[in-house]
């Protein structure tokens, strides 16, 4: 018996060691990659909520509810009712997923389990005990070194003193020769001397370099090298932490050197409190508040300009005024300051359409003239309204009711096929149509602006191609002096015909002509708008036939919006589009907001769009609010409000001028970048000139002698560049002398009346004749009914 006692007691005391580590294991954190906080759950997205109402989503997700003690108290799968538009706990969160995203939450955790947000390394960490600790070590397999970064690949460039050369489409992260992560974001970095760069392109890639390879980790590479290793422990906490507060302590040096209009003794102090922070051991929580601090005096290292585009995309979809006016009223809330407001040109337009239209209104709209109700609504805001028109777009698709006026492909085999979404450009019956439309909208409604979207075909990629319909090809064989069928060999040939760039230049000449008919009909007759275009961000001419180089030429835009969307698309694009604007064309840059962009990658748009162009404008109203962007820059890029510089010229131009007095006085005279006497001879230039085109230059001229050889030389430069551009692009005696238009009182009111009392009293309104007499017959119908009914029981009976 003893001897059996002592073999278990042996036996068990030989399984501990595996019973622990099993213990130990099944304990071990969870990780899990977020996408974006507080942004639209698309398909194959994770997103944590936090820090507002609810999650603003659908039910389509798997929702994990924590509370305030980072507890998971509810798992609500996808469907379900109850995750559509989910309250997140006060101080907690929610942690939202689709797709197999989805599944991974429903898989890996439970209620009762502990998770906490990493906000630095975009990761939620689930575990039984919430002891969380930020330290980790994660590797990776390298595909190769130095050479192209094709998908499923990650390589390693360490070539010093070269780029990498690779596109937009990725991510990369830049380690320092002492194996230091110095960077992440972006394409074709420097590579660091000793150093190298880390990229790749696939998302399961990109998400491991950004939740692993953040700042001050250390990066190593194996012997072998087959194998990237990256460590962050205690050592690395604190040199990521001195990393950041060094960022922060150069970006205010920056602002001092270029003069920047800040509080640098508020700034300065809230530098010094952070360098006295003792950095220790840390917990994730901890470690994410000191980052906090961080980064809030990062972003407060921002100057508001007085002028600036602050722009947003909105395709209407209000039925009534008091929705018209709630979009107007958060817009003015936000700070934006311009509405670039989408219509339709052909079906279910918002506008009410006579009958010698082709089109016609919104069935559901009733009447109601919405476009009016914007009109009116941002007048009194003060936001600039611009109309953003599909031209070539068509809103029914293959429901279309003029299928000869659609462009068509050269049927090319397992690619999506736009032809039945895309009018033809070559069609002279169409362009008729759309310039007897625009000139409606010129003589009706006192629009801003004009915005010309999808003024181009499809696009033309990975084998198909437009414009093979009869109306073009014969177009096209009458200008060559050909025959059709040489069209049809473009079709199948592409690019190695010899008539292929003959062709793209054909088509992009048709798309341009349209721009100068537009163009002339705004100058005769409303030539106090702006006339201007949403552009593709990718310029090669044969995919849209989008010939933006020759419209500048042709001084055919007033403005150019590229539709610059993605994370590191917009800033790399803003050199190639300035060099299309110039000086006599505004560049606003569009943001892509519904993207799951990082507060970090809105906040560099939003910054780099001012001093590199001329403003930003934002895809779109809703995501724009719903994502937080416009609550976070309203704390520090955008914590003062700024007029546009197109829609009062003259009030925008007094403005600039403020500002650059502000400068002066506030900030290069106390840096030590101007004299007193200096400063007063510049401002008072500034105060007596007489801003207009005539005498603009003199003014440059003046100013040019005066500040030549100053520090603050580049500063007052850069602010009087904007003024120039101001004065020299207002419409402002166009404005002047612009009647406007004139409608009968009462036909607006009937319109109001009917949508009021269509959409919010239907049953307090008194029934027409024809109403009565049809609730008179089904009365008596009801009655003959009820009476045969009772004879046939009766009968039975």
């Amino acid at each position: 018996m003893i001897k059996k006692s002592i073999a278990l007691f042996l036996a068990v005391l030989l399984m501990l060691p595996i019973v622990l580590f099993t213990s130990v294991a099944a304990e071990e954190d969870k990780t899990f990659f977020i996408d974006g906080i507080n942004v639209t759950r698309w398909e194959e997205t994770s997103v944590v909520y936090r820090n507002r109402a609810t999650t603003e989503q659908n039910e389509w997700g798997v929702n994990v509810v924590v509370d305030s003690a980072g507890k998971v108290t509810e798992i609500i799968k996808g469907g379900d009712i109850k995750g559509k538009n989910l309250p997140i706990p006060d101080k907690g969160m929610v942690v939202s997923a689709t797709s197999s995203k989805a599944k991974w939450l429903e898989d890996n955790v439970e209620v009762g389990d502990f998770v906490s947000f990493d906000s630095v390394s975009s990761r939620v960490l689930i575990s039984k005990d919430n002891d969380f600790s930020p330290y980790y070590s994660e590797s990776h397999a390298i595909t190769g070194f130095n050479q192209i970064r094709y998908s499923n690949t990650f390589i390693i460039y360490d070539k010093a003193g070269k780029t990498t050369e690779t596109n937009i489409y990725g991510l990369e992260a830049v380690v320092s020769s002492d194996g230091v992560v110095i960077s992440v974001g972006g394409n074709n970095n420097l590579i660091p001397e000793g150093g190298y760069v880390i990229s790749a392109t696939e998302k399961v890639d990109r998400e491991f370099i950004k939740m692993y390879a953040v700042p001050g980790a250390k990066a190593e590479i194996s012997s072998d090298r087959k194998t990237l290793t990256l460590t962050y422990d205690k050592e690395t906490l604190k040199t990521e932490i001195e990393m950041k507060i060094t960022e922060v302590e150069e970006k205010l040096n920056y602002a001092k050197e270029n003069f920047y209009n800040l509080p640098y003794d508020e700034l300065e102090a809230q530098i010094k409190a952070l360098k006295e922070t003792e950095i220790g051991e840390m917990t994730v929580k901890e470690r994410n508040e000191l980052t906090a601090k961080i980064e809030a005096c990062f972003y407060a290292i921002s100057e508001t300009p007085s002028v600036e585009l602050r722009g947003i995309w909105h395709k209407s979809i209000e039925k009534n005024a008091a929705e018209v006016e709630k979009v107007v009223d958060d817009l003015k809330k936000a700070g934006v300051n311009q509405l670039n407001l989408g219509i339709s040109g052909s079906y279910d337009t918002i506008i009410p359409l006579s009958s010698d239209f082709p089109f016609k209104q919104k069935s559901s709209l009733k009447g109601a003239d919405i476009l009016q109700f914007y009109v009116d609504e941002c007048k009194e805001a003060g936001i600039e309204l611009f109309i953003t028109l599909p031209i070539f777009y068509n809103d029914a698709g293959a429901n279309t009711k003029f299928p000869q006026w659609l462009t068509k492909s050269n049927g090319a085999k397992d690619v999506d096929d736009e032809s039945v979404n895309f009018f033809n450009p070559a069609s002279e019956e169409y362009r008729e149509y759309i310039l007897k439309f625009i000139k409606f909208l010129l003589e009706n409604y006192e629009i801003d602006g004009l915005q010309l979207d999808y003024i181009r075909y499809p696009g033309a990629m990975w084998g198909i191609d437009y414009g093979y319909d009869d109306i073009t090809k014969n177009l096209f064989a009458e200008k060559f002096n050909a025959d059709k069928s040489v069209v049809d060999e473009i079709a199948t040939e592409l690019k190695s015909h010899s008539m292929w760039n003959d062709w793209v230049q054909f088509k992009a000449d048709i798309v341009t002509s349209y721009v100068a008919d537009i163009k002339e009909l705004c100058e005769t007759v409303r030539p106090d708008i702006y006339l201007s275009a949403a552009v593709a961000n990718d310029t090669v001419l044969h995919y849209y036939c989008q010939d933006i180089r020759e419209w500048s030429k042709q001084e055919l835009l007033d403005v150019i919006y590229p539709m610059s969307y993605g994370e590191n698309v917009l800033s790399g694009k803003i050199p190639e589009f300035s060099g299309y604007a110039g000086d006599d064309t505004y560049l606003f840059m569009g943001s892509g907001a519904y993207l799951t962009l990082s507060e970090f990658e809105i906040f560099r748009q939003a910054t780099d769009s001012r001093y590199q162009a001329d403003g930003i404008a934002y895809f779109e109203y809703f995501t724009y609010l719903s994502h937080g962007y416009a609550d976070f820059l309203k704390t520090n890029a955008y914590r003062e409000e700024a007029i546009t510089p197109t829609l009062d010229a003259s009030a925008a131009a007094d403005a600039q001028v403020d500002f650059m007095i502000r400068r002066i006085n506030d900030v290069i005279l106390p840096l030590g970048g101007i004299t007193k006497e200096k400063a007063d001879s510049i401002i008072a230039l500034l105060k007596n000139a007489v801003l207009d085109s005539e005498n603009i230059a003199t003014l440059n001229e003046q100013l040019e002698a005066e500040i030549s050889g100053i520090a603050g030389e580049n500063a007052i430069k850069a602010d009087l560049a904007k003024l120039t551009k101001i004065v020299i692009m207002s419409k402002d005696a166009e404005k002047d002398v612009y009647p406007g238009v004139t409608k009968e009182e009462s036909s607006v009111s009937a319109q109001e009346s009917v949508a009021e009392s269509q959409e919010d009293d239907s049953s307090k309104s008194e029934p027409s004749a024809a109403t009565s007499l049809w609730i008179a017959i089904g009365v008596l119908s009801v009655l003959i009914v009820t009476a045969v009914v009772v004879f046939i029981v009766k009968k039975r009976k």
